[in-house]
């Protein structure tokens, strides 16, 4: 064995090597005799590592077949030749060997080799230098011949579970020796019936102490982890190495597996001492790793039932109840919810009415463990486990709890909200003042202990309120009858929101417009109505789940319904209808009665609730303050300022209040609950909801119908309107306030407003009156008060500078117009047209601020003073000489101030450009729509005034930013229509006071710009960028005002159409200029740098409109300007295509041929030009007529017999793919041809493949031909008439007026091609992309011997009669059972075995082509069959693994 010192078998004198036991005889020793060991035999096994693997497997075979004839010499020979082969082997090799001695073993009848065998595998597996897959290798055969060999007795198998035991005790080898221990156990004791012997295993937890050499090998070897961390400065973790080949995980794994299997199948209980120990060395040692925990509450979960009560209780008093909330993760919660049901029902305090944990019944509410709950569900980190805790306690707090404990309800709901309020109030949250976050920058260890203790708090009180919520929701589901004191959240206006109803019985689906704070049953009630059924037999549907009656009184925005939200609507014709009026009587008598026990009820009777929630909010935590918002939304309003506003339903229109017991005066009302100054911005919030409530109410309550007029009116007669209107004021809301808190109080600030002046609830999109239906006067009103010119613009009653004045209240000493106000509309125009100048400049300025902060996204913005001089005025389109002043230029140049990419600290031009498309909110955009709404009412209704518009600071940006820049389309189309109404006004002489009235400030007003003027050369003065014809966009802010200045365009040209000659005077401005300059634009615009551009199509479409609203001036001659527009828009625009073909211009390599428009909105504004060109002109329409016919229209005798002929005048679609043409039932070739297209690798390879000079046709150059079109044609489709007439099916030429199947021509043209690339030397190409291999397998039940076949494939086919491709999957790879008389011989073990014989894939291709088999045959009827049922496509295929 001299040669072994290189060996990794090589051992020092005190080792015993592996394979000396087994050589005692030389190497060619003859025994007389006995029969010989071939020589090619040890040839074979001398070189094996230069033998292909299948002979040397076939000589083991032979080897393991012949040993049992084998004399003990031959056997030392064969071993010695092992010995040797074994120096210079592989590991791949090495696994034979260890096979082929494992087989020997197990064969051997004497006893003597087995033996033998048995000492060099286990000397062999605890050599330190062997690999660890040959430790579990010659394990393995260890326990095999143990086990399964018939020659090895009692006696020699316990000697070798002695030495795992005593391993396992040195700590030398104890994975390895666990894992061998546990397969010895398992496989000794074994009945007939294979069920364990449960006394062998007793028997052996007696001789060795199993349970205390386990327990304390554990404690052991995670000491030992921990110093190796140590040593290496390292934190523990289940992937750290213990003794160089175990992991700490593996170590851990088979301590706690290895017990298991002792106390299941030795039907033995854990002692409570090892139990404690167990617990203490994973869980509660301090230096445990998450994987610790994770595994042993697994442990302690599933073997719980290992454990006498006695165990159980004192475990959980004194070990569950104590772990840190903070360390539990999901099976620690699993663990945790395990321990307290079973210690609870063995104490009877719980009652199972079933295997469900839901249906658990509660008997007694002093549960063991209740206050450790709360506490875990309070401060865990997991979100899950936190939901799942609050979910258990509101199910053995409400949910769960039997009839005698909820005879009481309202001192139940009593109880749990004193506990609620009690754990807050243990929280020892900070008072008001304080800072609720005490560091701010973690050390280098950590975050501190303070940061940590506060957001620990912080995340306690949201998830107390969070209980609170969900509580009164599952208290409140099953209240079906009509609420007296509905919660807070359905009084008042929501956001609006648009549903989509999809009902059935092929009706029509419809809109419906809803707000937020609607609820389900008023959806439903009104979908009742409009489909002409009753409410009963209506059921509605999300795509999660159909909504039950317990959603009745749940409000859209409790369901999270997003707009455009779809409800699926099914009406069931045989529901029970209506009840009677007595019978509904008697049932809201009763429903009246139950309603007061309401846990929301309830909770809103206590008065200091309110005042603990409010100091809540000043936390400045957005959670907590979102799940304050939540939670009095479901509770009824507060009392006292709902009480208190009443006085505006009693005051007289002095100002004083009718009843004599009311305290307050509307002054104070309106000061406590609507000064930003006298109050919070939450509390400020709740005032406007309650108000909202209060002037537009929400939901089903009765309310008489002249309250809340009689109420608007008297709150505008007491100066309402401002403190509304001063909420949108810079300074009231500060600067860091929560932007949802932000968001709501501007939204209901706006929409109260806007009812107060128009008596109008907020419109939802969908009912808004689109641009396009609006109209300008014909001509410009020339009268009193307006004019042409730009004088006494600039005239402006508005303060600059510091803080924004607030309003003055102006009750007492308004002036008095002489018109009488006879109505609560008139008593809202006279509040705005009394106002003084320099209050309507002052809301004048905050609606502009909150319009244009909403529309930018950055709503915050509107708290931030405004220090930055106004930006200079952009340059006019005449001025050739001026710099280009785009928007994207402007941004660029304040970025240098300071601005920054990131969230910007002013507002200022092109502040909205910067911003990306999704990054204002549907909220803010509704702020947005909503603030210029009521900007232009209110400009509307004091339009004498407008100059103190024009002369704001940054107006001009203001418009133009949110006109042209803002992300949000709904904005911009909203910019349009309001500017467009503000151009339709007339403007009016200032209102005429009595000489008695007081003065009033206001401005000049004797020439008043009209809107139309001042906006039209507002847009004048646009940014060049827009008419640049260097169009090479290299910044990304050019790309994005391309792509939004389709309503910048349309605005314009709305403003320019159809002008009369009094309409240009007036305007000032030269058509003429305009129209050449446009002309100009046109024809030098489109070069290849831009048409790649999509945004390029959105500018050019805006052009073209521009183009046609200057060629509707009366003034224009379309002859003379439009005749060579309209040619050129046929001839390039249009139809470039056609022009070369008719021109018979033989293209030199790739020509492009796309036209200029090439997207539908330019192609759209295109026709709708060459219609304007040629509306009123004889000589354009006889032009464009001949030039279409000439194009299109030619006579062509090469298509004379074609039944249908398109010519190919459309560019390549904007998605960028050519299609193929139909020749009338080719679509068969289209498809696979364009999905063999799409597979890239199969594409390069054929246009890559040379040409080849073989005789005989081949389909190869046509399939290249048809991918060279797809990839670089310029058309839209391709014909591959060559490709037709070559291309044979099955030998024969195809009809392409003949449908075939699609799968037979993949089969045949994949074929085709491979054969080819076959002879050009090439590798076949599909075989490589869509090859992959199935694995037909043979797996025996009892002996779990396996018998695999290798078979490969290109396609898989499967039916479609399963609902999904997983399911059908799933049914090819499922097989069948060979049992009975068809039951398999296993080779291995000679026997019949039950036997499971399948086919699944062993290799999955790069690509993977699945034919769906939709048709079959019925041979009964004789017909063929189509399966058109759903089918899901989602691939996941099962592999052997």
């Amino acid at each position: 064995m001299a040669g072994l010192k290189e060996s990794p078998l090589h051992c020092s004198a005190r080792e015993s090597p592996p394979f000396s036991v087994l050589r005692q005889a030389p190497l060619h020793r003859r025994v007389p005799g006995s029969p010989s060991l071939p020589g090619r035999t040890v040839v074979h096994l001398g070189d094996a590592g230069r033998r292909e693997p299948v002979q040397v497997e076939n000589v083991h075979a032979i080897l393991a077949a012949a040993a049992s004839r084998f004399t003990p010499q031959h056997l030392d020979h064969l071993f010695t030749l092992v010995s040797q082969s074994w120096e210079s082997a592989s590991d791949r090799y090495r696994e034979k060997l260890l096979e082929l001695i494992g087989k020997i073993g197990k064969d051997d009848r004497s006893g003597k080799t087995a033996s033998k065998i048995l000492d060099l595998l286990w000397n062999l597996a605890h050599l330190p230098h062997v690999s660890r897959e040959m430790v579990e290798l010659a394990l393995d055969a260890h326990s095999s011949i143990l086990i399964e060999s018939y020659s090895t007795k009692e006696g020699e198998r316990r000697t070798y579970i002695g030495k795992c035991v005593e391993d396992i005790r040195k700590g030398v080898w104890v994975v390895p020796g666990f894992k061998q221990l546990h397969r010895f156990a398992k496989g000794f004791y074994k009945t007939n019936y294979g069920q364990k012997d449960q006394h062998q295993i007793a028997e052996l937890q007696r001789q060795y102490d199993l349970l205390r050499q386990t327990c304390a090998s554990l404690t052991k070897c995670h000491s030992k982890a921990l110093k190796e961390c140590e040593v290496k400065g390292e934190s523990l973790g289940g992937e750290t190495l213990v003794d160089g080949k175990y992991s700490h995980r593996e170590c851990v794994d088979i301590h706690l597996k290895f017990m298991a299997f002792l106390l299941q199948d030795g039907a033995l209980y854990v002692p409570t001492k090892r139990a404690f120990d167990i617990w203490d060395t994973l869980i509660a040692n301090p230096n445990a790793c998450d994987m610790d925990r994770k595994l042993a509450f697994k442990w302690f979960d599933v073997g719980m039932g290992d454990m006498e009560l006695e165990t159980q209780t004192q475990l959980f008093q004194t070990r569950v109840l104590k772990v840190d909330p903070l360390k539990l993760d999901q099976a620690g919660y699993q663990c945790l919810r395990n321990f307290f049901e079973t210690i609870n029902l063995a104490e009877r305090k719980l009652r199972k009415v079933s295997s469900a944990y839901h249906s658990i019944i509660v008997e007694t509410p002093d549960l063991t463990g209740i206050d450790y709950l709360w506490m875990a569900a309070l401060e865990v980190r997991d979100i899950k486990i936190a939901d799942e805790l609050i979910g258990n306690i509101l199910q053995i707090s409400y949910q769960g709890l039997s009839p005698k404990l909820k005879k009481d309800v309202g001192s139940l709901h009593q109880r749990f909200f004193d506990e609620c309020f009690k754990r807050l109030d243990n929280l020892q949250l900070p008072t008001e003042g304080e800072e609720p976050v005490v560091v701010t920058t973690p050390s280098k260890t950590g975050p501190s202990t303070s940061i940590m203790d506060i957001n620990l708090k912080l995340q306690s009180v949201e998830r107390l309120l969070l209980l609170l919520e969900r509580y009164i929701t599952v208290a409140e589901e099953n209240y079906h009858f009509l609420r007296h004191y509905p919660p807070h959240g359905a009084c008042f206006l929501g956001h609006p929101i648009t549903l989509s109803i999809s009902p059935d019985q092929h009706k029509s689906e419809f809109k419906l417009e809803c707000h937020a704070n609607e609820s389900i049953l008023s959806v439903r009630r009104r979908i009742a109505q409009t489909l002409g059924v009753g409410q009963e037999q209506v059921q509605m549907g999300i795509s999660e789940r159909w909504l039950e009656a317990t959603d009745n009184n749940r409000l859209i925005h409790q369901l999270k319904f997003k707009e455009h939200q779809n409800i699926i609507v099914k009406t069931n014709l045989y529901a029970r209808g209506n009840e009677t009026t007595e019978g509904t009587s008697q049932r809201q008598s009763l429903g009246q009665e139950q309603e007061k026990s309401l846990p929301g009820v309830i909770l809103s009777r206590q008065k200091a609730v309110f005042d603990r929630l409010e100091d809540l909010c000043q936390m400045s935590s957005s959670s907590i303050i979102f799940r304050v918002r939540s939670l009095l939304m479901l509770i009824p309003t507060d009392p006292r300022p709902v009480e208190n506003m009443e006085i505006f339903t009693h005051t007289t229109p002095q100002g004083a209040s009718e009843d004599p017991q009311s305290p307050a005066s509307p002054h104070t009302v309106l000061r406590d609950y609507f000064d930003p100054a006298k109050t919070t911005p939450t509390r400020l919030l709740y005032s406007l909801e309650i108000l909202s409530s209060r002037l537009i109410p929400a939901g089903d309550r009765e309310v008489d119908e002249g309250q809340p007029q009689l109420f608007r009116r008297n709150f505008l007669e007491c100066g309402g309107l401002k403190s509304v209107i001063n909420v949108l004021q810079r300074n009231a809301l500060p600067s860091d306030v929560d932007l949802t808190v932000r968001q709501d109080c501007y939204a209901i600030a706006l929409a109260l407003a806007r009812f107060l002046l128009c008596n109008q609830a907020t419109l939802s999109p969908a009912q808004r009156v689109p641009y396009r239906q609006l109209s300008l006067p014909v001509s410009s009103q020339s009268g009193e008060g307006s004019t042409g010119g730009t004088s006494g613009r600039r005239d402006t009653g508005s303060s600059e500078g510091g803080a924004e004045p607030m309003l003055a209240e102006t009750t007492g000493d308004r002036p008095k117009v002489t018109k009488v106000m006879s109505s609560e509309d008139e008593v809202a125009r006279l509040t705005i047209e009394t106002m003084s100048v320099d209050d309507f400049a002052t809301m004048l300025a905050y609606l502009v601020r909150v319009c244009w902060s909403a529309a930018a996204g950055q709503l915050h913005l509107a708290s931030i003073s405004d220090s930055q001089p106004p930006s200079p005025a952009l340059h006019h389109r005449g001025n050739r000489d001026t710099t280009p002043t785009s928007l994207t230029e402007r941004v660029a140049g304040q970025e240098g101030e300071g601005g920054g990419a990131g969230r910007s600290a002013q507002l200022r031009a092109g502040i909205c450009l910067k911003q990306e498309t999704d990054s204002v909110s549907s909220k803010n955009a509704a702020i947005a729509r909503e603030a210029l709404e009521l900007l232009v009412t209110c400009l509307k209704l004091r339009s004498h005034l407008l100059n103190m518009f024009y002369t704001l600071p940054h107006t001009e940006d203001f418009v133009i930013d949110i006109l042209l820049g803002s992300p949000h389309l709904q904005i911009r189309l909203s910019v349009v229509e309001q500017l467009l109404q503000l151009c339709s006004v007339n403007i009016a002489p200032p209102p005429s006071l009595s000489s008695d009235s007081m003065p009033v400030k206001r401005a000049k007003t004797s020439q008043v710009e009209s809107p139309r003027h001042f906006f039209v050369h507002l847009l004048l003065k646009r940014p060049q960028s827009l008419w640049d014809t260097r169009l090479e966009p290299k910044k990304h802010g050019q790309l994005v005002e391309w792509e939004r200045c389709s309503e910048y365009f349309e605005f314009r040209a709305q403003l320019l159409q159809n002008l009369y000659a009094l309409d240009i005077d007036s305007l000032s401005v030269d058509v003429h200029a305009m129209l050449k300059e446009e002309l100009r634009w046109l024809s030098v615009s489109a070069t290849p740098a831009t048409t790649s551009y999509p945004q390029w199509q959105t500018l050019l479409a805006g052009h073209l409109r521009l183009t046609l609203a200057l060629f509707t001036s009366t003034n224009i001659n379309k002859q003379e300007f439009g005749h060579d527009l309209a040619l050129q828009l046929v001839a390039t625009f249009l139809f470039p295509a056609s022009k070369m073909i008719l021109d018979s211009v033989e293209p030199t390599g790739i020509v492009s041929v796309s036209p200029h428009c090439s997207q539908p909105p330019s192609r759209i504004s295109a026709y709708c030009l060459l219609i304007e060109l040629c509306r009123g002109c004889y000589d354009n329409l006889v032009g464009v007529a001949k030039q279409l016919v000439k194009l299109h229209h030619h006579d062509n005798p090469q298509f004379a017999k074609e039944w249908e002929f398109q010519p190919p005048v459309v560019g390549r679609s904007p998605c960028g793919y050519v299609g193929l043409k139909n020749a009338g039932a080719t679509c068969y070739m289209n498809s696979v041809l364009q999905q063999l297209y799409m597979t890239k690798p199969a594409r390069e390879v054929i246009l890559s493949a040379p040409e080849s000079d073989a005789e005989g046709e081949s389909i190869l150059p046509e399939v290249q031909s048809v991918f060279g079109h797809m990839l670089e044609s310029k058309l839209q489709f391709y014909a591959p008439d060559n490709f037709w007439k070559t291309f044979k099916l099955w030998g024969q030429p195809v009809n392409v007026r003949e449908q075939q199947d699609a799968y037979d021509f993949f089969c045949n043209l994949t074929d085709q091609i491979d054969e080819h690339l076959k002879k050009l030397g090439l590798p076949k190409v599909f075989e490589e992309i869509f090859g992959g291999a199935y694995l037909d397998q043979k797996i025996c039940r009892d002996c779990e011997h396996t018998y695999d076949r290798q078979e490969s494939f290109l396609s898989v086919s499967l039916p479609v009669k399963s609902r999904s491709l997983q399911e059908s999957l799933k049914e090819h790879v499922k097989g069948e059972m060979l049992e009975g008389e068809n039951a398999y011989l296993c080779e291995k073990c000679q026997e019949k075995r039950d036997t499971l014989k399948r086919m699944c894939f062993k290799t999955l291709p790069p690509v993977m082509v699945v034919h769906l088999k939709r048709f079959d045959y019925d041979w009964e009827a004789n017909r063929a069959i189509k399966f058109d049922d759903f089918f899901e496509v989602g691939l996941h295929p099962p592999t052997k693994t």
